[in-house]
């Protein structure tokens, strides 16, 4: 039988309170648990860099946990026989690489900050640190729609008028965008330690780009059209 080596890892679990870390305020929801934030209290999560041979585990589980902070440490044994059984072997092969992760994050859309905007200005802050502080999720990548998405209270494009305007004579940011979306946005980024990258998702184009189709009622950007609505996103 071949033998070769391996690492065995035995994983040890006991769990900590750290007094640095402002626990979830749990509410239950019908089959869900959030955690739940006012103007005075909101729960944290610290990073921290464990010692040489240890671990740090956060779990969220449905029973109710929320980012819930505990600590192992691992013991080293080499061995050579590959018919020994452990418990659990991580074979770690740090010099293979594989896709690149840009970074974690999530959408800021109308109806999130309209709903952001309608806290007291501590909620509001609290909100915020919550998904990118260090003491959070610590977003570091925000989806926004170009323009009206479903998640708007109505439909709009940035340059819907004059019509056929392949110059974009007219474009203008819409009132969602000024009083809701990038002051959110802004928010984030100065609550960041880390760099926020923004993405936009293009959702609706002005309709004189457009053709739509009678029958399936699908539309899509007229080819006459193609470098404004290039134009469009660059802008």
């Amino acid at each position: 039988m071949k033998h070769f080596r391996k690492l065995k890892i035995l994983l040890s679990l006991f769990v900590l309170s750290v007094h640095a870390d402002l626990p979830c305020a749990p509410r239950q929801y019908e089959e869900s648990v959030v955690c739940v934030c006012n103007t005075t209290y909101c729960d944290t999560v610290t990073r921290e860099i464990p010692d040489d041979g240890n671990y740090i585990v956060y779990t969220s589980s449905k029973s109710g946990k929320r980012f819930s902070k505990s600590y192992g440490f691992t013991q080293e044994q080499s061995y050579t026989s590959d018919n020994e059984s452990f418990d659990l072997v991580l074979d770690i092969q740090p010099e293979k690489m594989y896709q690149t992760i840009e970074g974690f994050g999530g959408a800021v859309t109308d109806s999130a900050g309209i709903n952001w905007k309608s806290l007291p200005p501590a909620a509001q802050q609290h909100l915020i640190d919550s998904y990118c502080s260090e003491d959070g999720l610590e977003y570091s990548m925000i989806r926004v729609p170009n323009t009206s998405s479903d998640f708007s209270t109505r439909p709009y494009a940035y340059n819907e008028y004059p019509i056929n305007d392949t110059k974009l004579t007219n474009f203008t940011l819409a009132p969602e965008d000024v009083l809701y979306k990038v002051p959110m946005i802004h928010a984030c980024m100065k609550a960041a330690k880390v760099d926020v990258e923004v993405v936009t998702a293009s959702w609706a184009p002005p309709t004189w780009m457009v053709i739509k189709e009678q029958n399936s009622g699908f539309q899509y950007v007229n080819e006459d059209y193609y470098q404004a609505y290039a134009d469009y996103q660059c802008k």
